[in-house]
């Protein structure tokens, strides 16, 4: 090609704001590197008489449109994967990489090892070797929350409120023996368990002997004596019902005792099955059901202090009424 047709690819070159980056190939049919005058991106073009001028602006709204959706992939993949640590019981020591499945710098919850996993392909730590080295500095250990101190229980001499607990007398024969047994539980319960209130040794199996050691530790008879035919017994954590004939059995009260006292025999039962007893003791003590607690049976004992005393307080006022 001649120096006049090389200068006319030259100066159809700029005024299409282009810079040539390399040597004029001979041919206006071969592709030649130009850069953009404007926004310097390069581009291998043709420059003959269909040479257009950069689309950078329009480039540049598609750069920012994909960058737009980059990053609202990347924040919902972030979302996925930091759930996904939460089923492993990891945590991350870094920000997520990528969005290819590059490797992330990964920690167990329980054993602390460090591991260099692909984020796509988390797994579970095996809680064995040494785990991956060069990882990123390690937080520092959370320090653990410190429980608030309780309110000391109420003093018993401020509980003037008095009153007795209604429980059940068995008298039955055991190996020769008459025995009597006081229980929490309308069944006749295992001497030494909490449920066996009150337990005694009789002369003989009559409602005399059995009324005498009742009254000599405070207790008082609320009921007749009766023959039951049909006692349920307690055996371990069962109850078995046997077929009987001359056991007694009365409803007794038991010795005068302060309201907390009272409350904490009961709490014996709602500690155990809150689901269950709570809602008694609630009612009984005009305490609202939808106090927190009653569901939590390893909260309840603080719960319980604090409304057995005003639950206590209620009822000093409507005596003294």
């Amino acid at each position: 090609m001649s120096a006049r047709s090389e200068a006319l690819v030259q100066e159809r070159i700029r005024a299409a704001g282009y810079r040539a980056r390399e040597p004029f190939p001979g041919r206006v049919s071969m592709r030649m590197l130009l850069k953009c005058i404007e926004c310097g991106e390069e581009q291998r073009l043709r420059p003959d008489t269909k040479l257009k001028p950069c689309e950078h602006k329009q480039r540049e709204q598609q750069r920012r449109y994909e960058e737009y959706v980059y990053q609202s992939y990347y924040k919902v993949l972030v979302e996925v994967r930091t759930e996904k640590l939460q089923t492993k019981n990891l945590r991350a020591l870094e920000a997520l990489p990528g969005v290819e499945g590059e490797l992330w710098w990964v920690q167990c919850k329980f054993c602390n090892r460090v591991w260099h996993m692909r984020s796509d392909k988390l797994r579970a730590c095996p809680h064995k070797g040494a785990g991956d080295p060069g990882h990123p500095p390690l937080p520092a250990p959370a320090a653990r929350k410190q429980k608030a101190p309780s309110a000391p229980p109420p003093a018993v001499a401020d509980m003037t409120v008095q009153g007795r607990v209604d429980r059940h007398a068995y008298v039955v024969e055991v190996d020769g023996q008459w025995d009597l047994r006081v229980s929490r539980y309308p069944n006749v319960p295992e001497i030494g368990s909490s449920h066996c209130l009150f337990h005694a040794l009789l002369p003989e199996g009559s409602p005399e002997a059995a009324e005498e050691q009742l009254r000599a530790s405070g207790w008082e008879i609320s009921g007749e004596w009766s023959r039951p035919h049909r006692l349920g017994w307690v055996s371990g954590s069962f109850v078995r019902y046997a077929e009987v004939s001359g056991f007694l059995y009365a409803e007794v009260k038991s010795p005068l005792l302060t309201e907390y006292v009272i409350a904490q025999d009961i709490l014996g039962s709602v500690a155990r099955k809150p689901e269950l007893t709570a809602q008694r003791f609630l009612k009984r003590h005009h305490i609202d059901s939808a106090a927190d607690g009653i569901r939590q049976g390893t909260t309840w004992p603080l719960y319980f202090q604090a409304e057995v005393e005003a639950a206590v307080q209620r009822t000093r006022v409507t005596t003294e009424q």
